[in-house]
């Protein structure tokens, strides 16, 4: 079901893209869709729906087994596992990403205190707890000023202070037109600040429109699939 509910140009398109993995078969099944320049939009589904797959073929990390895609600006994200060495310090960790991205090392030190973490910085990354290391791969993902954030369970691990900061800055990066691309299996991530929504199932694409549109659609006693899923994926959000 579309609801897009405007004519914002697509910061992301995907046309029919698909993924299959020899071991698990199919992941991502002919999804086609559209990320409104500028929007903040949760990427929705349950457990196992193919949001993960979905962004790391936009991220590039995968390659398609069919379709195609088209992204728009600079990315930047968060991808599960983190790339970060280990034996490396916080510091180091985003010092040598600015080096890669050709952006001001000076940059590191910003994006560290905007998510205030500063005084771990030059502790290595290895010892840091689940809820830094997440705060870490946030300050990642800032450098270079992207046009565009994909972020994998952005608030996975963060403690609610974590959680208060990470939509601080989501809504700061939306203030100054990023588009943000988001999953969440948790409605109430997806319904604190996204506007528009894409609810995936079993690979499928079942919803793309506004937020408002899908909650409207959630609640109505139907019983077809974008009911059942919503359903689940609310189950999901309460356990």
């Amino acid at each position: 079901m579309n609801d897009q509910g405007g004519t914002a140009t697509p910061a992301i398109t995907t046309e029919r893209l698909s993924k299959r993995y020899p071991a698990t078969g199919t992941a991502l099944a002919e999804v086609s869709v559209t990320v409104p320049s500028g929007s903040r939009t949760a990427l929705l589904g349950p457990q196992r729906s193919g949001k993960t797959t979905l962004l790391n073929l936009l991220a590039g990390l995968a390659a398609p087994t069919s379709g195609s895609f088209r992204v728009t600006g600079r990315i930047r994200g968060i991808v599960h596992p983190y790339g970060f060495y280990p034996w490396l310090t916080g510091r180091q960790n985003l010092t040598m990403l600015c080096r890669l991205a050709g952006t001001d090392a000076a940059e590191a030190d910003g994006c560290l205190e905007r998510l205030r973490i500063e005084t771990v910085a030059d502790q290595r990354y290895g010892t840091y707890s689940l809820g830094t290391k997440q705060r870490l791969a946030i300050a990642a993902s800032l450098l270079g000023d992207p046009a565009v954030l994909l972020l994998d369970e952005p608030s996975n691990g963060l403690d609610q202070a974590g959680a208060d900061l990470l939509e601080e800055i989501l809504a700061e990066r939306a203030g100054q037109g990023t588009t943000i691309l988001m999953t969440t299996h948790h409605l109430r991530d997806a319904e604190r600040g996204c506007d528009h929504a894409i609810l995936l199932d079993a690979g499928a694409c079942v919803y793309q429109g506004t937020m408002g549109g899908l909650l409207a659609r959630g609640a109505e006693a139907t019983g077809d699939r974008l009911e059942r899923v919503f359903l689940r994926l609310t189950e999901e959000s309460t356990q």
